[in-house]
Order: C-alpha cells, then sequence, then structure tokens
C-alpha cells in the first residue's frame, strides 16, 4: 500500500501519522519505502483521490481544503483520527522588541471567528477558529513524537 503524507514538517501530515502507523507495528521502512509527499494536505489528497496512494495524512480541514480546490473527495472516508495536536503557530523572533510582539500578539488573540469581522478574515482558513496563548510545555508531546520518528525514519524527520 501506498500512503500520501502532506510533507516532512507537517506534523498531522507525517509526523503524527508515521508515529501512529508506527505504534501499530507497521515497518516504517516498508511504509517509507513507497510513500508519496504531495508538498501540502491538498495535494495528498488529491493523490489519494486519483488513485496513486491507497491512504493519506492530513487534518481536521484538509478534506474539506481539497475539496475547496475542485478535488472530488466523494469516495473518501476517514479511517482514523489521532488525539488533538498542536496546531498553527504564531512565532516571534526572540529580539523582537516587546511592544512590538505585544501589538502583534493582541492583533491575533483578537481574531476569531466569533465576530463578524473574525469570520471574514477567516473565512479561506475555515479551520482555524482563532487564537489562543500557550505555554512551550504544550508541544512537549509533539517533541516526543518527532524522536519517534527519528529513531525509526532520521533521513525524513525534521
Amino acid at each position: 500500500r501506498r500512503i500520501a503524507f502532506a510533507s516532512y514538517d507537517s506534523a498531522s501530515g507525517f509526523l503524527v501519522a508515521l508515529a501512529r502507523l508506527i505504534d501499530a507495528g507497521l515497518d516504517p521502512g516498508e511504509i517509507l519505502a513507497r510513500h508519496i509527499v504531495g508538498g501540502s494536505h491538498v495535494e495528498a489528497i488529491r493523490a489519494l483521490s486519483e488513485g496513486r496512494a491507497d491512504a493519506a495524512a492530513t487534518f481536521r480541514g484538509g478534506i474539506e481544503a481539497a475539496r475547496s480546490a475542485g478535488i472530488d473527495t466523494g469516495s473518501l472516508r476517514v479511517v482514523g483520527i489521532t488525539a488533538s495536536i498542536p496546531q498553527d503557530t504564531l512565532v516571534a523572533r526572540a529580539d523582537m522588541p516587546a511592544p512590538a510582539r505585544a501589538c502583534v500578539q493582541h492583533a491575533f488573540l483578537a481574531l476569531s471567528n466569533a465576530s463578524a469581522a473574525g469570520r471574514h478574515a477567516l473565512a479561506r482558513v475555515s479551520w482555524i477558529e482563532g487564537w489562543a496563548p500557550t505555554d512551550p510545555s504544550f508541544y512537549e508531546g509533539l517533541a516526543d513524537v518527532r524522536e519517534k520518528v527519528r529513531r525509526f525514519a532520521p533521513e525524513v524527520a525534521p
């Protein structure tokens, strides 16, 4: 079987999916010998829809994004869902002046689909509902997943 991954640096489109397959006892070498990297979630879904892959790893909004891109997703079925993982992250350079960093952070925290303006601004990224402050420890589980994948597939793990 051939799996389409979104990209090697995608948590949902590669890291977490491959770690789950490893946890299920599948040989990562065998998986990676026949995989496809689409370059994006939409392209991984396209490979699946066109029959170039038997499965695809994507995020919650991946199928919707592919459908919006004109890809026929009617015959696709979700066969597994992982636990929640950290999503899109806003980061700033360490040397960014604190007032500027606070201004950017405030603007993003105010952006939410709870308001008409927020829904308009987020319309093209419907899987994003808004932003929330977080602590770096929130990402520790994902770091553990990355290390697991690196042990089995160091040549592709970011």
